[in-house]
């Protein structure tokens, strides 16, 4: 199966991301691509607008989702969107479509980037109301069934939500993300990597590229990983643009057959 990540600026103008979003798709689709991820508030990343154009905003954004998914016989996942909650907040949700655009999975962010670095306070938790549960689904593609799992972004420095998601049959981890550039050219790929060779599956990670509309300046390096850690595909910092792979099942399957690490997990005291 032939996978995508799409790597894009996301800016104010909210018709402007969801036009370079579809030409990304239509490039992946015209090369064979079957599941495309998209990065992180990839419609929209500002969080200080009114509460009416926020819900149209993410209304706009889902729809567009479903058609998209529907109108290219795509399986998508749709990064996230940023979806009002109760209470002022906004959940920051992933949402997994099927080719026929019905809603297969969603996900709301769990680990809040609340962090003081050198060059700037995040404060996450403000604005962002924090998810609860993991989410999961599966992808069937030429008889192959493929289980997926959700992170978002800050999610990836937490190696236990992979395992659960691991102990449940994880074969593909979807990571969109807006990652900083700061901690992106730190920790991004190694991260990556890690976490796929902990878990034996395939990673497929969208970012963001550059300063995205709500004033982030992101890393980008979107890249496609197998299950050894290798990066089979990926993008530079700068570019609006999308890294494809083949996804083989049998050689995944090989490499847990012949180095079962996954099989070998004891429990332990304390």
């Amino acid at each position: 199966m032939k996978a995508a990540v799409i790597q894009i600026n996301t800016t104010d103008n909210i018709d402007r991301n969801l036009q370079t979003c579809r030409g990304l798709l239509d490039k992946a689709v015209s090369a064979g691509v079957r599941l495309a991820v998209l990065p992180e508030t990839f419609a929209f990343s500002h969080v200080n607008i009114p509460a009416e154009t926020a819900a149209a905003n993410a209304s706009a954004a889902f729809e567009w989702c479903r058609k998209t998914a529907r109108a290219l016989n795509i399986w998508l996942a749709a990064g996230s969107i940023l979806s009002p909650g109760p209470d002022g907040r906004f959940y920051n949700r992933a949402f997994f479509f099927s080719p026929q655009g019905e809603v297969q999975a969603k996900y709301d962010k769990i680990h809040l980037f609340d962090c003081r670095l050198p060059e700037a306070l995040y404060l996450e938790s403000k604005d962002i109301i924090p998810g609860e549960e993991i989410a999961s689904a599966a992808l069937i593609e030429n008889r192959e069934e493929w289980r997926l799992g959700w992170g978002v972004c800050y999610d990836l420095r937490f190696p236990e939500q992979f395992r659960t998601l691991s102990e449940r049959g994880l074969d593909i981890l979807i990571l969109p993300a807006a990652f900083t550039a700061k901690t992106g050219a730190l920790h991004w790929e190694v991260l990556l990597r890690a976490r796929a060779i902990e878990n034996q599956c395939y990673i497929l990670a969208a970012n963001q590229s550059g300063t995205i509309g709500s004033g982030l300046k992101c890393w980008g390096h979107s890249m496609i990983i197998d299950p050894m850690g290798n990066i089979c595909s990926q993008l530079n910092s700068g570019e609006e643009n999308l890294a494809a792979a083949d996804l083989d099942y049998s050689s995944m399957l090989k490499i847990r057959s012949e180095l079962p690490a996954l099989q070998h997990r004891r429990s332990f005291k304390i």
